[in-house]
């Protein structure tokens, strides 16, 4: 898992400040509607507000982690703080 993470970061150009990347240890090939209805709205707005402010949407993140924890999903979520090598991650089990 560290390693595809690490992979996918590699391909990040060093100066991006918003990609976020999220590593669901149990979606199959097909994302799991229970999955996809769980996260894919909070997700389009963290993404949104990303955009149109520039920061970070540390609360949306928050609030998706949570919704991944409740629904017993396990993996890594990873995104871009700032230009150059600023990742945060964190691991929900």
């Amino acid at each position: 898992m560290q390693s595809y993470v690490a992979d996918a970061k590699s391909f990040v150009p060093q100066d991006n400040k918003s990609t976020a990347i999220l590593l669901v240890h149990e979606m199959t090939h097909m994302p799991q509607a229970e999955l996809l209805n769980s996260i894919l709205p909070l997700m389009i707005t963290a993404i949104t507000s990303w955009k149109a402010t520039d920061r970070v949407p540390a609360e949306d993140f928050s609030t998706i982690l949570g919704h991944l924890r409740r629904g017993s999903w396990s993996g890594v979520f990873t995104y871009k703080s700032g230009a150059g090598d600023s990742w945060k991650m964190e691991a929900f089990p």
